[in-house]
C-alpha cells in the first residue's frame, strides 16, 4: 500500500500509522414501475433504456451504478478528513 498521504502528499514512515479511507458510491434507484403502465409501455421504457446503455462505455455504465475509492491518510489529514469529510480540503475534489 502507498504510504504518502493523498491529502498533504507527506512521505509516511515505515512504522507511522496511516488510515485507509474507503468510499462507496451507489446508485440508489427505485425499481418501482408505475403499475398504471401497460406491458407495452414497461417493455418500450425498457427497450429505451437499454439503448441508451449501448452508447455508452462499460466504466461509464459502471461508474453510474457503483464506484469504490480508496485513500490513505497521515494521522492529521485522518482528524481533518473526520471533522468534515465534505470540505473543501477534502479527497473529493
Amino acid at each position: 500500500m502507498d504510504r504518502t498521504c493523498e491529502l498533504c502528499g507527506r512521505k509516511l514512515g515505515e512504522e507511522e500509522t496511516r488510515y485507509v479511507v474507503r468510499i462507496e458510491v451507489m446508485a440508489d434507484v427505485s425499481p418501482v414501475l408505475d403499475d398504471r403502465l401497460s406491458k407495452e409501455e414497461v417493455e418500450a421504457a425498457i427497450a429505451d433504456l437499454l439503448e441508451k446503455l449501448t452508447r455508452l462505455a462499460r466504466p461509464e455504465i459502471e461508474a453510474e451504478v457503483y464506484q469504490e475509492m480508496v485513500y490513505v491518510l497521515c494521522p492529521a489529514c485522518r482528524k481533518v478528513f473526520a471533522a468534515d469529510p465534505f470540505s473543501s480540503r477534502t479527497l473529493l475534489q
